[in-house]
């Protein structure tokens, strides 16, 4: 089937649908990352970007209300899928993984800002976690966490499951 994109609002009647995007990223949408500071969903996916939907506001009428449209793509440096992503506290940067590696990009920009790579890491990430203020991005894999301090970039910490 098709992947969507659907995005609700609450209205005096329940929910309705405020936005569907049909194939956002033509195959599986495989993360998916609100901003805390403003309404922005970032996704990535197998198509190799990550993509920028901010709602903007309507009409004064509720039928108009507000929709949510694509603001920005970013395309992943090495052409491979976008596995997780997510958005610094401050919405200041937008983190996209392609398997194992982690690009940080300007929420502005869409500026590369660093790239993080623990080469004991092998695995497609799966989460990305901003924590501490956004000083420090946790990495999830299937079977361990990376925990990066972005004052530095180095790994602070690894914890792997299993032997």
């Amino acid at each position: 089937g098709v992947w969507q994109l659907t995005l609700w609002a609450r209205t005096d009647d329940g929910w309705a649908v405020e936005t569907r995007v049909v194939g956002p990223h033509g195959d599986r949408v495989a993360g998916l990352a609100f901003s805390p500071v403003e309404p922005l969903v970032v996704t990535g996916g197998a198509d190799a970007t990550f993509k920028l939907f901010s709602r903007r506001s309507g009409g004064g009428d509720k039928a108009s209300a507000g929709a949510w449209i694509c603001e920005a793509v970013g395309t992943s440096r090495a052409g491979a899928a976008v596995t997780a992503v997510g958005v610094s506290r401050d919405g200041s940067a937008i983190a996209a993984a392609c398997g194992a590696v982690v690009g940080l990009w300007s929420r502005a920009s869409l500026d590369l800002l660093a790239v993080l790579a623990n080469p004991a890491v092998r695995e497609p990430a799966r989460g990305l976690h901003f924590v501490a203020g956004g000083a420090w991005l946790v990495v999830e894999t299937p079977s361990s966490l990376a925990v990066w301090n972005l004052a530095c970039s180095l790994p602070a910490q690894q914890h792997s499951h299993g032997a």
